[in-house]
């Protein structure tokens, strides 16, 4: 079972990386 808040956390690591590689 995945923990709610690993999820969320990972998903905040992909959203930041996203931004790095459209700035």
């Amino acid at each position: 079972m995945i923990d709610p808040r690993e999820r969320v956390a990972k998903h905040r690591r992909l959203s930041e990386k996203a931004e790095c590689f459209t700035e």
